[in-house]
């Protein structure tokens, strides 16, 4: 019995060792290599520790700027993807066993994000299939009169493109949870008590999935906030995402311009982590 216990706990710590290698070291380095560098100690431009990279990139408020936007909309893109989810689940339970519907979620769900904003970008632009199917019907006097969705300044297309890639991992999870929760259980329970199919749906169902389901959306907002061919496709040129202004600032040709990059990129790193430890914090708590 000792020696298995011996084993197990030999495979724990060189399960532990293993992602410290794989995963933590390159992080590890990576971030010291982009705080270095913004710092001046390293790159073809280091000429000491200087803060005047950080300054370059916070003096103007165009970075506080983008900061928002980028928090905003993957906030926005977020919450209405997890709304349609929580709202088709609890709305269509039965679904969960609908092998029509599995399929159609794993065929959105393995569609690339690139193609997604591009099918977005065709339906959603003034020259697009909804304008011209508009002005078919009469409803517009020319495409071109069309809204502009599309790079615009609310970022509906960004919008819609994050919440159509996030909405069919977010219901499978939920439909997942359902199952493994045995939600049914607890809402014939809420029912035999005098609660109605609504009450027990509302109070009942709904909470079990969101206790459960929030880390995913966590998550998912993460995934958002790092997304960039969407927001390259779909987006404007100012206000930017912050993964776009990134790319931006390392690809431009004046490399004395590159430090700025690397600003960038620790700043992604510092709200990225953030919100990881607040889902792990909270883990515990809510589990």
């Amino acid at each position: 019995m000792r020696a298995d216990r011996n084993g197990k706990y030999d495979w724990l710590w060189t399960g532990r060792v293993l992602l410290g290698l794989l995963v933590l070291a390159p992080v590890a380095w990576v971030l010291i290599y982009s705080l270095l560098s913004s710092l001046g100690v390293l790159g073809s431009f280091g000429r000491g520790a200087t803060f005047s990279h950080w300054f370059v990139a916070f003096q103007s408020g165009v970075l506080w700027q983008n900061i928002l936007y980028t928090l905003s909309v993957s906030g926005v893109s977020t919450l209405l993807a997890g709304a349609l989810s929580l709202g088709f689940v609890l709305s269509r339970a039965e679904e969960r066993n609908s092998r029509s519907t599995h399929l159609v979620l794993c065929l959105l769900l393995g569609t690339p994000s690139v193609v997604m904003g591009f099918i977005v970008y065709q339906l959603l632009n003034p020259g697009g299939y909804l304008a011209r199917l508009a002005h078919a019907i009469g409803l517009l006097a020319s495409p071109d009169h069309w809204p502009a969705l599309v790079n615009d300044r609310w970022a509906v297309g960004i919008i819609v493109a994050q919440t159509l890639v996030s909405v069919p991992l977010l219901t499978l999870y939920f439909f997942n949870i359902w199952e493994t929760a045995r939600i049914d259980r607890f809402r014939q329970l809420a029912h035999t008590l005098g609660a109605t199919p609504t009450q027990s749906r509302w109070q009942v169902a709904c909470p079990m999935l969101w206790k459960q389901g929030w880390s995913l959306l966590l998550l998912n907002f993460l995934f958002n906030l790092g997304s960039y061919e969407i927001p390259l496709l779909l987006g404007r040129q100012s206000p930017q995402f912050l993964s776009v202004l990134t790319q931006r600032h390392f690809g431009q040709f004046d490399l004395a311009d590159r430090p700025v990059a690397f600003v960038l990129s620790v700043v992604y790193f510092i709200l990225a982590a953030g919100l990881l430890w607040v889902m792990l914090s909270r883990r515990p708590a809510r589990d």
